[in-house]
């Protein structure tokens, strides 16, 4: 039986957590099916063990990219009797990498990368590698926290220039979407 992987991508602070706490919680994954957590980093906000009881989800920290093995994902998934996981990926950590280690029975379904629109010029100038690496492999990129300055526009253009196939989200800081228009061009 193959078990999707989804993983969620993103430096400290750029909302992961909440991001897959509210995945659960919503009509499309809010189904009983069971779920595995990986959980690569501690950050602010945590995971409650009776909120994850009411959405059928067990959590497992890891604290080292060796501790991925073939055994690894086979005992946790047996452990938890999981029927799809989620990945809380360390943005620090290679992707690639980790992609490399999953076993054959647990292909990638998605892969979301969360911005913190406020700290995203902070990291493009000091870790521009590493947030491009980020960018390059997402199926969507998240830009959250936005508000009226954020430049929409130079966030496209970034993210396209990596990758052209990524979906691009705006997302205000209280969870609407960001419908204002882009400047052209992007």
């Amino acid at each position: 039986m193959e078990l999707p992987v989804f993983i969620i991508n993103g430096f400290l602070e750029s909302g992961k957590t909440a991001f897959i706490k509210d995945t659960l919680k919503g009509e499309d994954f809010n189904d009983g099916t069971r779920s595995l957590i990986i959980a690569c980093e501690d950050g602010e906000e945590e995971y409650s063990e009776i909120e994850m009881q009411k959405v059928n989800a067990k959590v497992v920290f890891v604290e080292d990219m060796d501790e991925f093995t073939k055994d690894f994902f086979i005992s946790k998934c047996n452990e938890s009797k999981a029927e799809r996981v989620f990945v809380e990926f360390n943005g620090m950590w290679n992707l690639g990498d980790f992609i490399d280690k999953l076993p054959s029975f647990m292909p990638v379904a998605q892969i979301i990368t969360l911005v913190n629109a406020e700290t995203y010029d902070m990291y493009l100038a000091n870790m521009r590698t590493m947030i491009m690496e980020q960018l390059f492999q997402a199926d969507v990129v998240i830009f959250n926290r936005c508000d009226d300055s954020t430049d929409k526009g130079k966030c496209r253009r970034n993210v396209k220039a990596q990758n052209r196939k990524a979906q691009l989200v705006f997302e205000r800081e209280d969870g609407s979407l960001d419908e204002r228009p882009e400047e052209l061009p992007f």
